[in-house]
């Protein structure tokens, strides 16, 4: 990711309106709307005013269906200067993901301490949603919560779980929610 991506304008992948298949009428004749494609943003800074969409086209006057939501992915370390839209939406709702930003790539503290294991993350994103979890291998799909899912308030956000030493081994994860609460 390098470079600013300074973004006022309209940046689309809208699939196009559904139209009467060929041969015209009504009936079992029409076309649907097409689906929404897909935008891949990597850039170290996203800033400006302009609008993201990925829209599924909308449907033929008779019989047709629009088309699904595409997908939008936004790698951005920082994006607090965007005041821009990121629209997805159609027959289906479709995708839209951005990673976290520098403010949320936080390392927790880590300490072991009166038989507990301590997360702290110092200080936390607001409305943004840790979750910690646990495995004993650390492949993929062998990962469990810990606990209910945190909101982060702005302060320290502390996670406390049992330690066990009886255990060989344990890994452990803070994973951090890509979507907001509000």
């Amino acid at each position: 990711m390098n470079g600013t991506l300074h973004l006022d304008g309209t940046l689309s992948a809208n699939g196009l309106t559904g139209g009467n298949a060929a041969g015209g009428g009504s009936g079992g004749n029409a076309a649907g709307g097409g689906s929404g494609g897909s935008i891949w943003i990597s850039a170290n800074t996203l800033v400006g005013g302009g609008s993201i969409s990925a829209l599924g086209g909308t449907t033929s006057p008779v019989n047709g269906a629009a088309g699904g939501g595409g997908r939008i992915a936004i790698w951005a370390w920082e994006r607090n200067g965007y005041a821009g839209t990121v629209t997805t939406s159609g027959y289906s709702s479709g995708t839209i993901y951005m990673s976290a930003t520098s403010a949320e790539m936080v390392v927790p503290q880590f300490e072991i301490s009166g038989g507990n294991v301590k997360f702290t993350v110092q200080p936390s994103v607001m409305g943004r949603r840790y979750q910690l979890q646990y495995s004993n291998t650390m492949d993929i799909g062998t990962w469990q919560d810990l606990g209910s899912v945190r909101v982060g308030d702005g302060n320290n956000l502390v996670i406390t779980t049992p330690y066990n030493p009886a255990e060989q081994r344990c890994f452990y994860r803070l994973s951090l929610d890509a979507t907001q609460t509000p």
